[in-house]
């Protein structure tokens, strides 16, 4: 799931008011789950 992984990078957490770790914020995202 590269392209996942990418998506973290072009969506920063700071839009979804989370931790500045978007790398832990993974799980938390919609296309993730």
């Amino acid at each position: 799931m590269a392209i996942a992984n990418h998506t973290v990078l072009t969506r920063p957490p700071l839009l979804r008011g989370g931790p500045p770790s978007g790398a832990r914020a993974v799980p938390a995202y919609p296309e993730r789950g």
